[in-house]
């Protein structure tokens, strides 16, 4: 599974590259870009292993503040 770029609320994300903010381009200040860099390995981590389902975010104030993750499971017909 690979994620490449993200776009959350005007914030572009790219793994592995700085964050920088969609509007003036002028770097985050790095305890936001903390802020973002554990909300998506919080996603990355909710992902890993969902096959099929769904991931919903909670945003207060412009933070991840809950992830709920609702996996289906298929089962074969017996």
């Amino acid at each position: 599974m690979s994620i490449e770029v993200v776009e959350i609320k005007g914030v572009r994300m790219t793994e592995g590259v700085t964050m920088t903010g969609t509007n003036d381009e002028s770097p985050l200040d790095p305890e936001r870009a903390l802020q973002l860099e554990e909300s998506v390995a919080s996603v990355r981590e909710a992902l890993t292993g969902l096959r099929y389902g769904t991931i919903a975010l909670t945003i207060h104030e412009g933070r991840v503040v809950q992830i709920d993750v609702t996996e289906k499971r298929r089962l074969k017909p017996s």
